[in-house]
């Protein structure tokens, strides 16, 4: 009995495992381009694009449902806004999730623009900026800005992402562990048979 309650107790604490929040600092160094070689119009899920800027700033996460939220100010977060064109003073705090397997967009996130860094990070919407995305698999996801042409950026964005779910097992997941408790119940009923007798 002890066996089979220890075991449903490693299962479930499997199941229920989430990943810590984790830092993500995109900088100017990092854009994409969409079919037609810019980023205009603005991405949406499923869109393909071409990844610019390397090493790719990358996380892998297990199936669930995460939050991004502003990270500036926290411990290590760099930036608190990012400039498309440094010229025309063009700033603003827009960024994209990519499937890097696929290249294809899974979430694209903007919260303002204005004339300086640090009129950006100002607006509400930006200090305040909260939102979700949902992966249904194990997935390594890449984040990037909005942007085409590099050469004229500045600054960058800094997220934090959080789990707010419990990571939903994958199906092979599920099934070896199913397996392992099978085969531990049947065990103790034969053991329990083997004493009756």
């Amino acid at each position: 009995m002890r066996h089979r309650l220890s075991l449903l107790a490693t299962a479930t604490l499997l199941l229920a495992t989430t990943a810590p929040a984790q830092i993500v600092n995109i900088d100017s160094r990092y854009g994409y381009t969409n079919a037609a070689g810019n980023s205009n119009p603005a991405p949406v899920p499923g869109e393909h694009v071409t990844l610019l800027g390397s090493p790719l700033q990358q996380l892998t996460l297990g199936p669930g449902t995460y939050r991004v939220t502003n990270a500036w100010g926290q411990m290590g977060a760099l930036h608190r806004a990012w400039s498309y064109n440094t010229t025309t003073n063009g700033w603003g705090w827009a960024f994209l999730i990519v499937n890097d397997d696929t290249r294809n967009v899974i979430k694209y996130f903007e919260a303002g623009r204005g004339s300086s860094e640090a009129e950006v990070a100002a607006l509400a919407e930006v200090q305040d900026f909260t939102d979700f995305f949902t992966l249904l698999t194990t997935t390594t996801i890449d984040f990037t800005l909005r942007d085409y042409y590099l050469p004229d950026n500045a600054g960058g964005i800094s997220v934090l992402v959080t789990p707010v779910s419990d990571v939903v097992p994958e199906p092979a997941t599920v099934g070896l562990l199913g397996a392992g408790l099978v085969v531990t119940l049947v065990g103790g009923r034969r053991r329990l048979r083997q004493r009756a007798v």
